[in-house]
């Protein structure tokens, strides 16, 4: 502890007694992490790609009736 520090009262600045985290193992004081599951996190990449996917999907359809309505000509003119 740094010099002119002090600690509230009941407090103690021995900190022999802590065990590190590697001696507490090794000592079945802490239970050890259960390894993490990217489940989620792939679900997330999947439905952000199918959304994607479908927005792409609904404005080529929409650019493809637009063309198609482009196309179609005005009713025939008749000539004399």
């Amino acid at each position: 502890m740094p010099p002119g520090r002090t600690l509230p009262p009941g407090f103690s600045a021995d900190t022999d007694h802590m065990l590190r985290p590697s001696e507490a193992l090794r000592e079945g004081g802490l239970p050890p992490h259960a390894e993490r599951s990217s489940v989620g996190a792939f679900v997330g990449v999947v439905i952000i790609i199918l959304l994607l996917a479908f927005g792409a999907l609904y404005f080529w359809g929409a650019y493809l009736n637009q063309q198609e309505t482009e196309d179609v000509s005005p009713t025939p003119s008749r000539s004399a």
